[in-house]
């Protein structure tokens, strides 16, 4: 009866050092597993977010120098890794393909439009230039937004500049509509205010003059449509401080409406006139230039030049006044025609 005790006291002991066993390693197996599981997801999770951040950009497949049109095989798609596409960079390659570089790039170094020749940002920074032929309105103020126009004595009238703001202005004394006005103009806007000024020593009975806005935040800016002259239109195509430069034809086409008009009025009057087509200086923004030192700059020029044969004017049937007209042109000669 003892035997038979001791053999199932044995056995359970057996059993339970099995089982205890089976725990154990079990234990030992779930803590080994757990951790791989682990490293497995954190691996994955990591890779999905490289993956849900990365971004292709185009790169120098190799080094790049300054002034190089690029070509397919100098660029090529690179994956970057971020929270968010880089605003500045390119996506596409094709987009580079003839553009001309500025600087020197190193391989693997992202494009950016500064890069690049089109892209570059132009130094259009205005200048303040002073003007004193500029009619002032007489409710002028500093903080107002206005459009310079030119009137001619035909009636046409141009706007010369649009949207300008008043940088600072002073009147004369004696005169009201009289004074100094400084702008800040671009060198295009410069150019088209000298062939104003131009135009208003040349044609008796121009003016220059200003027109407000009354609520320069919710008007729209009014179109240029002033003709320059020839001189100054040709300077625009040599000139490397312009860059809009105009449609010549179109800018020609109304140049010669204007002149013709203009030579018209003034050969009814019995006045010569010179066209701004003549080989008249260009001059410049200079305020401290006195006017009569630019009438006689004008007058000494053109003196050189043969002056254009008045039409004789068909609807008029009376003899004309050979005297009286001698005393028009000399009149016109000291005005400044």
């Amino acid at each position: 009866m003892s035997i038979i005790r001791q053999r199932t006291k044995n056995l359970l002991m057996a059993g339970f050092l099995g089982m205890v066993l089976c725990l154990v390693v079990t234990l030992l197996l779930s803590l080994t597993f757990r951790e791989e599981l682990s490293d497995f997801l954190a691996s994955t999770i990591k890779q999905e977010q490289q993956e849900m951040f990365t971004y292709p950009i185009v790169v120098a497949s190799k080094q790049l120098k300054k002034g190089s049109i690029l070509k397919q095989e100098d660029v090529t798609l690179s994956l970057f890794g971020a929270e968010k596409p880089i605003s500045s960079s390119y996506a596409d390659a094709s987009l580079l393909i003839g553009k001309k570089l500025l600087m020197d790039v190193d391989e693997n170094l992202p494009l950016t439009p500064p890069m690049f020749m089109e892209e570059a940002l132009v130094n259009k920074n205005p200048r303040i230039y002073e003007f004193g032929f500029i009619e002032l309105p007489f409710l002028l103020e500093d903080t107002d937004v206005v459009d310079v126009r030119i009137a001619f004595p035909t009636g046409q009238d141009y706007i010369v500049l649009a949207k300008k703001s008043i940088q600072s202005f002073e009147r004369s004394r004696d005169q009201v509509h009289v004074g100094l006005l400084d702008l800040a103009l671009e060198e295009e806007e410069a150019l088209r205010m000298s062939s104003a000024m131009v135009d208003t020593y040349l044609t008796e009975g121009t003016k220059v003059y200003l027109v407000k806005y009354i609520n320069p935040d919710q008007q729209a800016s009014a179109v240029v449509n002033y003709p320059v002259n020839q001189s100054v239109l040709a300077l625009y195509m040599e000139n490397p401080n312009v860059f809009d430069i105009p449609n010549s034809e179109q800018v020609l086409g109304r140049r010669r409406v204007l002149d013709a008009s203009l030579l018209a009025l003034l050969d009814e009057a019995g006045v010569r006139f010179f066209e701004t087509n003549m080989a008249i200086p260009t001059m410049t923004m200079n305020p401290l230039t006195p006017t009569d030192t630019m009438l006689d700059d004008i007058q000494i020029n053109t003196d050189h030049e043969p002056l254009p044969e008045t039409p004789t004017i068909t609807t008029r049937h009376e003899p004309k006044n050979t005297e009286h007209n001698n005393e028009k042109e000399e009149d016109a000669t000291l005005s400044g025609f």
